[in-house]
């Protein structure tokens, strides 16, 4: 019997109460950073850790955090993305009726 915390597939042991403990906040704080919105950023960290729970425990890379702060970075870029491009496009753009 294996008595080794750790998933077959990975080396790192994969708690994911100890790597919300550990993690959320400070994710939070580096997502709001990014976006300027801390309640977003919030909903950027549970998508995160929601994204944590559904991928294979080899994508980790033997390094959750690295792992968490990458996902949370791109995730928290497209939130920007998305605003900018609701911004340029929405119905109060000046430079489209000036045009």
């Amino acid at each position: 019997m294996n008595t080794d915390p750790t998933d077959e597939n990975s080396a790192v042991p994969l708690d994911f109460a100890e790597l919300l403990r550990r993690f959320e906040l400070p994710l939070v704080q580096y997502a709001a950073r990014i976006i300027g919105d801390r309640e977003r950023a919030r909903d950027v960290v549970q998508e995160t850790f929601v994204q944590l729970q559904r991928s294979k425990r080899e994508q980790l890379d033997h390094a959750p955090a690295k792992w968490l702060f990458t996902v949370c970075r791109n995730r928290a870029l497209n939130v920007c993305r998305k605003e900018r491009r609701n911004n340029v496009s929405g119905p109060g753009n000046t430079r489209n009726a000036a045009e």
